[in-house]
């Protein structure tokens, strides 16, 4: 009784969703990617729950190689305090190990505020992060990760 009550809590911890009136935020792994799915305009509520989800995740994959993918297609933009919020979840990832990132998105508003972010994170801004769908994203990360290794501590 206890593996299920266990699994049941990790198959939790491996997939959430959060929704305001504006917008939308799905969070997921999938093997060793935290994947997520932005769909409106993101605001404070849904930044706080993103940068609180994405630490959780972190916490599993932080001791293999992982990457991050964001398919946002239907996300249209963040507020100026979302970006805030948001900036510090892209740093969280990087001192927590993330060795690669992939977003398919269409927006170019959203395009830029991710430019922006990566930029405030003190990450090198390179449009090669940007695809036009899933695949080549993943074909992307796959080949990231698999010349990438854990760091000795």
């Amino acid at each position: 009784m206890e593996t299920l009550v266990s699994s049941a809590r990790t198959a939790k911890l491996y997939d959430v969703f959060y929704h305001d009136k504006y917008g939308s935020v799905k969070l997921r792994i999938i093997g060793n990617v935290l994947v997520s799915q932005f769909e409106g305009p993101c605001g404070v509520r849904l930044a706080k729950n993103f940068k609180r989800d994405v630490i959780e995740f972190v916490s599993i994959l932080e001791h293999q190689p992982w990457a991050y993918m964001s398919i946002s297609n239907g996300f249209e933009a963040a507020t100026a305090d979302a970006l805030t919020i948001l900036t510090e979840s892209f740093v969280a990832c990087g001192s927590r190990g993330c060795r690669a990132e992939a977003y398919v998105m269409r927006s170019p508003i959203a395009r830029h505020q991710v430019n922006a972010m990566r930029s405030k994170a003190r990450l090198e801004i390179n449009d090669a992060v940007f695809f036009p769908d899933y695949r080549s994203a993943r074909r992307h990360l796959n080949s990231a990760l698999a010349t990438s290794t854990i760091p000795q501590a």
